[in-house]
């Protein structure tokens, strides 16, 4: 049995149109191939770089929102509005600082693919990035980065903070045995 099939003049110019795309752009159109093969390569090869600043991001601002809003005290946590950098330098400098922060971000984010893509250093780089997004973020917003971890021999600092420190130190380690 032979079925005969009728096609209406709208799908035979909606077909003719498909084909005159394919032969223009080939199978798939070119930004989208460049659009996928972009995330791809960050999935794959810098996952770690991107999610780790993110997780920082989000852990500083969420505990200083916490502190700010509930303000416990303790021998341990305590509010201090800090509107300089670490160590107490650079008091009232909040807008140079905000400056610096944002110029370095911008710099690691720019050459992020030329970072190893071992694990460790994705890992550094991503904590080093976040941190400094966390405290630019309080600089911008605040006027004042919000310091609450008080380990008594050590100046008051906050997530960030630490992130910073320790990226950074793993990152000399790093690349001093590279």
């Amino acid at each position: 049995m032979v079925t005969k099939t009728r096609y209406s003049n709208e799908s035979i110019i909606i077909s003719s149109s498909i084909n005159a795309d394919k032969r223009v752009f080939g199978t798939e159109n070119f930004v989208l191939k460049k659009v996928r093969s972009w995330q791809n390569f960050l999935v794959r090869k810098y996952s770690w770089f991107w999610k780790i600043a993110v997780v920082v991001i989000v852990a500083d601002q969420l505990s200083k929102f916490f502190i700010d809003y509930v303000q416990p005290q303790s021998s341990f946590i305590h509010l201090v509005q800090n509107t300089g950098a670490g160590f107490g330098i650079l008091k009232g400098q909040t807008l140079w600082l905000a400056l610096i922060s944002f110029i370095v971000a911008v710099v690691v984010i720019i050459n992020y693919k030329k970072l190893p893509p071992a694990l460790f250093p994705q890992v550094l780089w991503g904590l080093f990035l976040g941190g400094v997004i966390g405290n630019l973020i309080d600089r911008a917003l605040r006027g004042y980065v919000i310091d609450f971890i008080d380990m008594q021999i050590w100046p008051t600092f906050n997530v960030a903070d630490a992130a910073i420190t320790a990226s950074v130190i793993g990152l000399v380690v790093y690349y001093w045995k590279e």
